[in-house]
């Protein structure tokens, strides 16, 4: 490989890990704890941040969006 398509990749896997490293520190907000030293230490041996990345933000989402945790955030933003 190049040392140009060496560089692109090692950006990618930068951006996900910053990425990965986002999503934690959200789902930290919700006391869900994300052993994220072991992700970002093994994710690139089998090419997995991607779908970690993605994984991630699916859980994030769908805690937002529960019940509890909306009615919660409607309650602590309301403007009194």
């Amino acid at each position: 490989m190049d040392s140009y398509g060496q560089g692109r990749r090692v950006d990618r896997e930068i951006q996900f890990m910053n990425r990965i490293a986002e999503v934690c520190a959200e789902l930290a907000l919700y006391r869900i704890m994300v052993n994220i030293d072991q992700i970002l230490t093994h994710y690139s041996k089998n090419g997995a941040s991607a779908q970690i990345e993605a994984a991630l933000w699916k859980l994030l989402h769908e805690i937002q969006r529960l019940p509890l945790v909306t009615k919660e955030a409607s309650r602590n933003h309301r403007i009194e």
